[in-house]
């Protein structure tokens, strides 16, 4: 049947052309949605970019027409050819070991052979084109001593050598690419006459070069037929899906669909090649949505360029449908059709299942942890005992009779030995219904995910971006708020129309800016009150350092001793870090004592709470201080200015500067305590006092 006889039968409302022969014909950009192709013969048949929504191709072959086969398998054979010929001429060339009368030759003999050495070891190992790599790298000194055999050759009178040795190279990296490629595109049928054409080659070539020696022709023999089996192997490793040879079966396959049916950029929503053969056919760019595979034959040996036929496990699950146990994890699954498939236990975490189908699926105990499930049909699935943390759906699923007594939603149990069942109550099952309107419910929810916890700043900025954008939402929106390790997730309730995604991200945006924001504020707050600490810690130095210079006794020493100078007041003024003078030390700590105590005073007697009031932790610090026997006056003059730092930041909570020198003065009282013996009672006291202080003034 003709295609314009298809077409024109199509336009005139025909849909059913099962059984046709259309081999080789051109169907490129037409619309047949919904035409019935089954059991029709469409080798060669040109597709592309043609619309076949719910089109069937049930039991249909596709492939290459005999013409087209015919010539790529003389192309094959001619592959094989040559690579049975320089099969020959590298036995050939290792043949010139056994020529004992030139050192030159068997030169080029033991390089020849260590070239192949290294190709075939590593292409063993590693792959081929690992192996071609690798003789790459050796070639720059192969060459160098290609050029000093040219030099002695030269000198000697001969010029051969260089020449061998180039032939040796050539032969070293053409004997394995179209030996490999061929050999995978008709590795059956040439075998034995690839491996007679390399004997033929390798012994001509022995006679020619006069090697009489049984072991030189037996060797050069050898070695082309190790090269054609070697060859042999790594296609049959490639075809088995080796991923070390992937790129030489990925070649083949592309050189036998040459001709053969193709499909693309055709769309094939929904459409059926149940029990079809698809050997050398292009799916490449083609709209794969819901296509049954279901039973085909030869899917392996398609072009399949990005499309989910690519995975090797995904062909197999859309072929057989048997899916049990195995792992899936992050697999390409956007659009399956894997109605009726046994996923029983399997892994599909992180897989993309949107606008797939899993109509009557089995997916029993099944681990659908952060799937995306956009638009995929859930009709009549068996859903019990499968994993459904963090899976993202929105309300375009459809979970219609779908068969659930209850799920989890977390993958791994929790310190407590819990998985998160639904229902809670490990005797209760969801009654038919249950699990479509909990979802229902879930379908209407946003699920906004902390990392490492809620900054508040960030939060109230990112809320506030998404109520303006979208004024349904408010803060009486929030359903919960749910700890999960260190993150922390907000599910907020949205309009059934509201785009989820968009939400999310508007939340996100806002979020993360005003995070930076906080996190550079806080670096610099940091960093002025460095600066200050600094300029503090300058300012005693320099202080020291001037006294120091003038050859005065140490700081203690002068204020506890008599004047040493001939002053009117018969007093030694020395400058401390607060500009206070000190002239007698018994004088500061009454007039300091005093001062305190009057700081105290107006304080509040009790806090809200009935807890030991700040007036009272205070004083009874300053008390400790004045009775602590192992300080001299002059350091309880300095520990009890801290102490006034302390009751002025008590008596004005709110001054942020006092604040932070009440801090200062916190961590210097417990410096001073450090320095004295264990068991002293300033030790004791400034153990238990300044933390509470600290609490109560807001330092800690």
């Amino acid at each position: 049947m003709k295609a314009s006889a298809v077409i024109n039968s199509y336009k005139n409302g025909n849909r059913d052309f099962s059984g046709q022969k259309l081999r080789g014909k051109n169907f490129a950009g037409q619309n047949l949605s919904g035409a019935n192709f089954s059991n029709c013969d469409i080798r060669g048949a040109n597709f592309k970019g043609a619309t076949l929504i719910g089109a069937n191709f049930t039991g249909a072959t596709a492939g290459l027409q005999k013409p087209w086969m015919i010539g790529l398998l003389l192309v094959a054979f001619l592959f094989i050819g040559l690579s049975s010929f320089f099969s020959a001429i590298a036995g050939g060339l290792v043949v010139y070991i056994f020529d004992i009368s030139s050192v030159e030759n068997q030169v080029i003999g033991w390089t020849s052979l260590l070239i192949f050495l290294i190709l075939s070891i590593v292409s063993y190992f590693r792959g081929l084109g690992r192996g071609l790599g690798a003789v790459a790298l050796a070639l720059p000194s192969v060459l160098a001593g290609a050029l000093v055999l040219a030099l002695v050759g030269v000198l000697s009178g001969g010029g051969a050598g260089v020449v061998t040795v180039a032939a040796a190279l050539v032969g070293a990296l053409a004997v394995a690419i179209p030996g490999a490629i061929a050999v995978a595109i008709a590795i059956a049928a040439a075998l034995a006459g690839a491996i007679a054409i390399a004997v033929a080659i390798a012994v001509a070539i022995a006679v020619v070069l006069g090697m009489a020696l049984t072991g030189a022709v037996f060797g050069a023999v050898g070695l082309a037929i190790a090269l054609t089996l070697f060859a042999c192997y790594l296609a049959y490793r490639a075809m088995k899906g080796d991923p070390r040879d992937a790129w030489i079966k990925n070649f083949a396959v592309a050189f036998a669909a040459t001709g053969g049916t193709t499909f693309k950029n055709a769309n094939l929503t929904d459409a059926n090649f149940t029990k079809a053969i698809l050997k050398s056919t292009d799916f490449r760019d083609a709209t794969l949505t819901r296509t049954c595979f279901k039973n085909t034959e030869k899917l392996d040996r398609i072009r399949p360029g990005k499309t989910i036929l690519r995975q090797p496990r995904v062909r197999e699950l859309l072929i057989t449908g048997d899916g049990y146990k195995k792992n899936y994890q992050d697999n390409d699954l956007r659009g399956a059709n894997l109605d009726g498939a046994n996923l029983n236990q399997a892994n599909l975490k992180q897989c993309d299942l949107s606008e797939a189908s899993l109509r009557a699926t089995n997916l029993e105990w099944a681990n659908l942890t952060e799937v995306s499930a956009l638009q995929t049909n859930f009709t009549r699935c068996n859903l019990t005992g499968a994993c459904l943390e963090a899976w993202n759906i929105d309300k375009t699923p459809i979970l219609d009779n779908v068969d659930c007594q209850y799920v989890f939603l977390l993958e791994k149990p929790d310190k407590n030995g819990n998985r998160d069942r639904h229902p809670h109550d490990p005797d209760k099952v969801f009654q038919p219904g249950d699990f479509e309107q909990l979802y229902s419910k879930i379908m209407e929810t946003v699920q906004l995910l902390l990392r490492n916890g809620v900054n508040s700043e960030a939060f109230k900025s990112g809320f506030q971006k998404i109520m303006a954008e979208n004024p349904e939402i408010t803060y009486d929106s929030i359903q919960g708020i749910e700890k999960k390790g260190k993150d922390v997730v907000v599910t907020v309730e949205v309009p059934k129309d509201a785009d989820k995604g968009k939400i999310e991200h508007q939340f996100n945006e806002a979020y993360e800016m005003k995070l930076e924001a906080v996190k550079q504020t806080a670096l610099l707050e940091a960093a002025k009150e460095h600066k200050q600490e600094i300029k503090e810690l300058t300012k005693d130095i320099t202080e020291i350092a001037k006294l120091a210079l003038s050859n005065q006794p140490n700081v203690n020493t002068i204020i506890e001793n008599k004047p040493m100078t001939n002053s009117p007041d018969n007093s030694q003024n020395i400058p401390s870090g607060r500009d206070v003078i000190l002239t007698n030390s018994n004088a500061n700590l009454r007039e300091i004592s005093g001062n305190i105590n009057n700081l105290i005073q107006q304080l509040p007697d009790q806090n809200n709470d009935k807890k030991t009031s700040i007036k009272e932790l205070i004083s009874q610090l300053q008390k400790a201080i004045e009775s602590e026997d192992n300080l001299k006056d002059v350091q309880k003059v300095e520990a009890l200015e801290e102490v006034e730092i302390l009751t002025k930041a008590a008596n004005k909570p709110e001054d942020s500067k006092l604040k932070k020198e009440a801090k200062r003065s916190s961590n210097v009282l417990a410096g001073i305590a450090k320095n004295l013996p264990h068991a002293t009672k300033l030790v004791e006291g400034c153990n238990e006092l300044l933390p509470a202080i600290a609490q109560l003034l807001g330092l800690s």
